[in-house]
C-alpha cells in the first residue's frame, strides 16, 4: 500500500513539463482543469471500489500473534501513556521523525531547489523526481522482504540508514557542483534506502508495542511525524529562498546525523514474533507479562 502512494506521486513529477510548454494563462488554465477533472474521476471511483469491495474485518486473523491481539483487545490494552513510556519507542519516534522531515523536504520542495540554479529546472524537476518516488516504491517493496526473511532488524535498519546518510551527502555535493547524472543516481539510493528503512522501523514498533493495535500507535506515529516535516519544510524553503542551498545542506546533514544517535541504542524485542512462534495458547497471565515488558 506505501508503494502505491509513491506510484501516484510520481505520475506527478511529469506536471512541470505539461506546463513548461504552456505560455498563454487560457492554456495554464485549461490543464489545470483537465487535471481537475481526472483526479475527481479517479478518486470517485476509489471511493466506490473501497465502499462495495473492501471489508471492515477480515473473516479469521491473519495469524496466531493477532488472534491473541484480538483477544487481548476485547479486555484492555492500557492507556497511551503506558505505551509511550517504553524507551525503545521513544528511540525509534525519534528517528523516524527525522527521516520523515527529510524525505518529505525534498518531496515538497524539489522545485524549489532546481529552479534556483539550473537552466533546465522542469526536466531535472521531473526526472529528478520520477527517481526519487520509483526508489521509494522499490524500497518499500524489497527491504521488507528481506527483513521477513531474516529478521536481522538491527543490521538492515543500522545499515540502509548508512548508506541513505552517505548518498544523502553525495546528492548534496552533486547538487553544489551542478551534476544532474549525479543528482539522479544519488538521489534513487537516498530514496531506496530512507524510505525502506522507516518501513522497517514501523514493523519494529509493532513487535515492540505487541499487542498495543499496531493501527493506533502507527496512525500516532506517523501523524506526528508529518506535522514535524510540515513545520520543517517551511524553514527549508525560507533558507533556500533568502540566502543559498548550502544552508539547507548544513540544516538536513545535521538532522540526519541527529537521527543516527538513536539506532545505537535501540534494543530489539521481537514479542510479535515470539507470540507468532509460540505452540502454546497464551494465558492471561503471559499476556499481562508481555504488556509490561512493552
Amino acid at each position: 500500500m506505501t508503494s502505491s502512494i509513491f506510484i501516484g506521486s510520481a505520475v506527478s513529477y511529469i506536471y512541470p513539463l505539461i506546463f513548461k510548454n504552456a505560455q498563454e494563462e487560457d492554456e495554464i488554465k485549461s490543464t489545470l482543469f483537465n487535471t481537475k477533472i481526472m483526479l475527481t474521476a479517479l478518486s470517485i471511483l476509489g471511493i466506490f471500489l473501497v465502499i462495495f469491495f473492501v471489508r471492515s474485518n477480515p473473516p479469521q486473523p491473519a495469524n496466531f500473534a493477532e488472534a491473541r491481539r484480538s483477544r487481548k483487545n476485547k479486555s484492555s490494552l492500557g492507556s497511551l501513556l503506558l505505551l509511550f513510556r517504553n524507551a525503545n519507542l521513544i528511540l525509534i519516534i525519534v528517528n523516524i521523525f527525522v527521516t520523515a522531515a527529510v524525505t518529505t523536504v525534498l518531496w515538497v520542495l524539489l522545485n524549489q531547489i532546481f529552479s534556483k540554479d539550473f537552466e533546465e529546472s522542469a526536466t531535472i524537476t521531473t526526472i529528478a523526481g520520477l527517481s526519487y518516488n520509483v526508489s521509494a516504491i522499490v524500497g518499500c517493496l524489497v527491504f521488507p522482504i528481506v527483513l521477513d526473511k531474516t529478521k536481522r532488524y538491527r543490521l538492515l535498519i543500522f545499515s540502509t540508514y548508512s548508506i541513505a546518510f552517505i548518498f544523502s551527502l553525495i546528492f548534496m555535493a552533486a547538487l553544489w557542483f551542478k551534476l544532474p547524472y549525479l543528482i539522479y543516481t544519488s538521489l534513487f539510493v537516498f530514496g531506496a534506502c530512507s524510505f525502506g528503512q522507516r518501513v522497517m522501523m514501523y514493523d519494529l514498533i509493532v513487535e515492540i508495542t505487541y499487542p498495543f493495535p499496531e493501527g493506533t500507535s502507527i496512525g500516532i506515529i506517523t501523524s506526528l511525524a508529518y506535522m514535524f516535516a510540515a513545520c520543517f519544510i517551511p524553514l527549508l524553503s525560507w533558507l533556500i529562498e533568502l540566502f543559498s542551498i548550502l544552508y539547507a545542506i548544513l540544516l538536513i546533514e545535521t538532522m540526519l546525523l541527529i537521527g543516527f544517535l538513536p539506532l545505537f541504542f535501540i534494543s530489539i524485542k521481537l514479542l510479535r514474533n515470539e507470540a507468532e512462534q509460540s505452540n502454546n495458547s497464551p494465558t492471561d497471565e503471559q499476556c499481562e507479562k508481555i504488556e509490561i515488558k512493552n
